[in-house]
């Protein structure tokens, strides 16, 4: 997002285009590559498309000084605020890097759904296929690319600026480096909203969850990120759309253990140390994401999508009913919107937080190679997602508020723990049923069994002497 950009939908802007079809010549053409898993399309020549776009061309807008100073232009192809004429349209740095990029390597796109994705700012890498022909429709002109000598991705030279760009926003070696990195943080951070997007559709959906299910079998399957869309979103939750044993804790818990295998970082580790950094963060992470689903609705109090909360509706959204104390259910459901409130976390802040805490290694369980590797892609986010707020907020502004998203991944561990204890120790009186993905996110066992199924908790504290009834469901 360019820095100081207000969030507002895309809107229709007016614009004289200049473009051509992309060329054919063996300039434009190397190897061609498969489509990123960031997208839900597959490796088929779109060139054909593009050239049937029937592009006129027209005289090119009149270049207007100070494009980056202004408050009031935007990107013709995703509405961010552009930061030059790029490629002879005005637009924003991401998408003149997207654009450039898929040429130069000759990507090759199609959208499994028609060509027409919602497009917009917030979600310009949902898919490529239509954000390349939006490129293309708006004028793009791949004539104007400067095809590199070097390797296109190189971190020192960062993008070629054509001629065009140059008369308008030329600038030291330096600054395009860091216009570089910013872009590759931008790439980041498109993808992480794509990943919440789909766990978003798939948290609400027909997908199926068996109970007995076991981490080891959730991590044998294919991941369910890049097939979101072929499961039906319910808008009902009664017992006959929503079985009883697909509880929100149960499907939160299997959304955490489906969203760490979208990162090829934790896919390429061995399966133990797959399973230390699980039931190291996973609860922790389902925490975060429960809290700020409820936090995003402008809600007080931890709610989940069917409207139930342990804290105010008791047994109606649980298997069972627990006896816990008001102090128990307001650290659990209703203390962790705080922190989220006093910072005014955004979405972008909360998927790069989100992948921080996933990559959080536990170096008493992992290999020191596998300790490794994890704090290396826990840098890279952190990394990101101190460039993003140091260009919106300025240098001083976001390093505080880079200080602030991180205090909320101190303050959820805090909540996940406290949490753990009192389900072992303190809230429960009764019986209380978990899965066997329950028994690995929330108790942290290393080998569940259907033996261990059924645990029982016995209080051995009390705490005040006013109780209420609530529910939770593992």
């Amino acid at each position: 997002m360019t820095p100081g950009a207000a969030m507002q939908p895309f809107t229709s802007f007016s614009w004289e285009s200049s473009g051509a079809s992309p060329s054919s010549s063996d300039n434009h053409a190397s190897s061609m590559s498969n489509c990123s898993s960031a997208s839900p399309c597959s490796t088929v020549d779109l060139f054909p498309q593009v050239e049937a776009c029937g592009v006129e061309k027209k005289r090119p807008l009149r270049k207007i000084k100070n494009v980056r100073k202004s408050t009031n232009l935007k990107c013709v192809v995703c509405g961010d605020r552009p930061t030059g004429y790029h490629y002879d349209v005005l637009s924003c740095n991401g998408c003149k890097t997207f654009f450039r990029r898929t040429v130069i390597a000759n990507r090759k796109f199609i959208c499994t759904r028609g060509g027409n994705c919602e497009f917009t700012k917030d979600f310009r890498c949902a898919c490529r296929a239509c954000r390349f022909q939006k490129c293309v429709q708006v004028g793009m002109n791949s004539e104007a690319i400067q095809f590199p000598m070097e390797d296109e991705d190189s971190k020192v030279n960062g993008d070629q600026l054509s001629e065009d760009e140059m008369d308008i926003s030329a600038e030291p070696k330096s600054s395009v480096i860091k216009d570089a990195r910013y872009e590759e943080a931008l790439e980041l951070l498109d993808r992480l909203l794509y990943i919440e997007d789909s766990c978003d559709r798939l948290r609400v959906s027909n997908v199926p969850l068996l109970y007995h299910e076991t981490v080891q079998d959730v991590l044998n399957k294919p991941s369910l990120i890049e097939s979101s869309h072929a499961y039906q979103m319910l808008h009902s939750f009664d017992d006959k759309t929503f079985p009883k044993t697909k509880r929100w804790m149960i499907m939160d818990c299997f959304l955490a253990i489906e969203y760490a295998k979208a990162f090829e970082t934790f896919n390429n580790l061995s399966r133990s140390d797959q399973m230390a950094l699980i039931r190291h963060v996973s609860f922790v992470i389902t925490g975060l994401v429960q809290t700020y689903a409820s936090y995003e609705k402008n809600l007080d109090i931890v709610t989940f999508p069917d409207g139930s909360c342990p804290l105010l509706e008791g047994p109606k959204s649980g298997i069972s009913q627990l006896t816990v104390t008001d102090v128990a259910l307001k650290e659990t459901y209703r203390r962790p919107i705080e922190p989220l409130k006093r910072i005014g976390m955004t979405r972008k802040q909360y998927v790069l937080l989100k992948a921080i805490m996933l990559f959080a290694p536990n170096s008493s369980e992992m290999t020191p190679e596998a300790v490794e590797v994890v704090d290396a892609e826990r840098a890279k986010y952190c990394s990101a997602l101190h460039k993003l707020l140091k260009k919106e907020l300025g240098d001083l502004e976001g390093t505080k508020k880079y200080a602030e998203v991180l205090t909320v991944s101190e303050a959820f561990v805090r909540f996940s723990d406290n949490r753990r204890e009192k389900i072992e120790i303190c809230s429960l009186m009764t019986t209380m049923t978990l899965s066997a993905i329950g028994q690995v996110v929330v108790l942290q066992r290393e080998n569940p069994t259907l033996d261990t199924l059924r645990v029982v908790f016995e209080s051995k504290a009390k705490i005040g002497d006013v109780q209420s009834n609530g529910s939770e469901n593992e």
